[in-house]
């Protein structure tokens, strides 16, 4: 049977490149221009979901104490933007990590964040490091979900240091 290596060892630090099978090198890459990788990351789906969903705040939509919206809005939302309620929700959180959404002081209401006011104006770098951003949320929330699978596996799927 072959070992596995997710397995939790105490000494050993864990090894992408056993976990996943990789070779002892990879082939070279090149990367486009900065221009380039930001016009791609202008038009990817997630990012332009997180920008509808700023724009449908407005001025503001009302919040709870858990920084949710009533059930209500949130399907108005979600058939707004075309989304399912499951997946809206998701984005929810997501645009509250990344800050495309804000909560007020009050923590009572809910407005487009600062990255989706800057996005469309913002010069590669800016755009980039959002891109990036929203790419570490999603890799995040993904690990979180499998450690949440397998329990066993926690520990070495917590990249960020969460558990």
């Amino acid at each position: 049977m072959a070992e596995d290596p997710f397995e939790a060892d105490d000494d050993a630090d864990f090894d992408l490149k056993e976990a996943f099978g990789l070779p002892d090198q990879l082939p070279p890459i090149r990367l486009p221009a900065a221009a380039e990788l930001a016009a791609m990351a202008h038009r990817a789906p997630m990012i332009a979901e997180l920008r509808a969903l700023a724009g449908w705040l407005g001025a503001g939509r009302a919040v709870d104490e858990d920084a949710s919206m009533a059930g209500d809005e949130v399907a108005e939302a979600a058939a707004a933007l075309g989304l399912s309620v499951p997946r809206f929700e998701h984005l929810w959180e997501l645009a509250i990590e990344t800050g495309f959404v804000e909560i007020d002081d009050d923590e009572t209401g809910a407005l487009p964040g600062e990255i989706a006011r800057a996005w469309d104006a913002g010069d590669d770098e800016e755009v980039l490091g959002t891109w990036t951003a929203v790419f570490e949320a999603v890799i995040d929330a993904t690990l979180d979900i499998a450690a949440s699978l397998d329990p066993d596996r926690a520990e070495d799927l917590d990249f960020y240091g969460h558990g």
